[in-house]
């Protein structure tokens, strides 16, 4: 009789599962590799990601021409209270630009997913020499790394 009764729990766990199951969306956590020439005052920025939750933006500068550059986080979405639907990209980093040290894993904190953006974008600009940068970035964390904001 406890075996039917087991069953039974277990065969209508199974089958309100759908209607009563809760939507869970897994980080985009996978490291990508960027690599540029930084020169004069012009931002270089990766190519968009999707944002999928509120966690912090993850890089890891491996070489820089000095020992830091200048990074931000952008987040591509509409104005606030834009009825137009055009979307831009937005420096959403907490407290704007932030000076990312070289051979440190970082956490940028951002206001991205916040402000309704769904795709994040890193950009670095050379601190006073011209270079190249390279290193590894996503777009949300599975924990908090040195913050640098």
């Amino acid at each position: 009789m406890r075996r039917v009764k087991i069953y039974v729990i277990l065969l209508l766990t199974v089958l309100f599962m759908p209607i009563f199951g809760i939507s869970v969306r897994a980080a985009n956590v996978t490291d990508m590799y960027f690599y540029f020439y930084l020169s004069g005052n012009n931002w270089r920025y990766t190519e968009g990601r999707a944002k999928e939750n509120t966690t912090s933006v993850y890089v890891h500068l491996q070489e820089a021409p000095i020992y830091f550059v200048y990074a931000r986080a952008e987040g591509y979405r509409t104005a606030s209270g834009s009825t137009t639907g055009t979307y831009y990209w937005y420096n959403d980093t907490i407290g704007g630009d932030v000076v990312l040290p070289k051979g440190q894993q970082s956490s940028i904190r951002t206001l991205i997913y916040e402000r309704g953006g769904r795709i994040a974008r890193l950009g670095i600009k050379q601190f006073t020499e011209d270079g190249v940068a390279y290193g590894v970035w996503s777009p949300d964390s599975t924990r908090q790394y040195v913050v640098v904001n």
